[in-house]
């Protein structure tokens, strides 16, 4: 599904969507994030960012969807040092049984 990229949903009326397909397998997860996330930033003024964030989900390949999401929303709310941002933050996952 890479070749779909990013995808942005409701920004603009007449969006060209790429489809994409992909076979999910047993335990395989699924996982949606917003902008926000990858965009939070600390203190410092340092996005966590889309590397950051895959190698956090990538080492926590084993969780269930539900405490996936917590750990990412706990992850990014330890880095941003609980600080609130301007921008919404969104995730979604869910795995196949």
């Amino acid at each position: 599904m890479a070749e779909a990229g990013n995808l942005i949903f409701g920004v603009e009326e007449n969006l060209e969507m790429i489809q994409a397909s992909a076979r999910l397998g047993a335990d395989e997860a699924v996982l949606f994030v917003s902008d926000g996330l990858i965009e939070a930033t600390n203190l410092k003024g340092s996005q966590y960012g889309i590397e950051r964030l895959e190698g956090f989900v990538t080492s926590r390949g084993a969780l269930t969807a539900s405490d996936l999401v917590e750990s990412i929303v706990a992850k990014i709310r330890q880095y941003t040092e609980y600080v609130d941002q301007g921008d919404d933050q969104t995730v979604l996952a869910f795995r196949v049984k």
